[in-house]
């Protein structure tokens, strides 16, 4: 069974017409979904997939705990050092679904860095994404590092500032651009 991992931002706490019919389309196609956790557009997820009574969806979280299930699905619960916290905390189990889906489908507002570490992930794992931006309602497929970066132009300056800041930007889209590259060399 192919495997989409879905997530966004925190502070995406609505679904779109688009969205919805995007995630109508991962239904029909009997994919099983991964999905977080947290506040925001994985709630909002959660509950798309509950309305729809979906029972292909797997909710991963950090540690022991999750903090949103909506609809009693299986939980893989994703260790965690004692000592992390925060961001390095929840994105213990990001990094474990970029790992285990085959896509991801991002719903971003073109601010949050956890969305575009995701899309990172996934390129750095050889797998591509589908982002929807929430600004604009534009959907972007993000193949390359290249298609990243045209994406990251839509951001504004003071945005694109934040990311680099928060998530070291240009080194880890540098890293992932080489270490794509040194696979193709093989």
């Amino acid at each position: 069974m192919t495997t989409v991992f879905v997530a966004g931002s925190r502070n995406l706490k609505q679904l779109s017409p688009e969205i919805r019919e995007r995630l109508e389309n991962l239904i029909s196609g009997s994919y099983e979904i991964l999905v977080g956790d947290a506040h925001g557009a994985d709630k909002a997820v959660q509950k798309f997939f509950l309305e729809k009574n979906y029972p292909n969806v797997v909710i991963y979280c950090s540690g022991n705990t999750c903090r949103n299930n909506t609809g009693d699905w299986p939980v893989h619960n994703v260790p965690v050092p004692s000592d992390a916290r925060g961001r390095d905390f929840y994105t213990r189990k990001d990094l474990e679904m970029a790992h285990d889906a085959d896509y991801g489908f991002m719903i971003w507002d073109a601010k949050s860095p956890g969305t575009i570490s995701n899309v990172l992930e996934l390129l750095k794992e050889g797998k591509s994404a589908l982002v929807h931006v929430s600004r604009n309602s534009s959907f972007h497929r993000i193949i390359t590092c290249e298609d990243l970066e045209n994406l990251l132009m839509t951001c504004s300056k003071d945005d694109l500032a934040s990311l680099s800041k928060k998530i070291h930007l240009q080194s880890r889209i540098s890293e992932v651009s080489s270490s794509r590259q040194q696979a193709l060399d093989l």
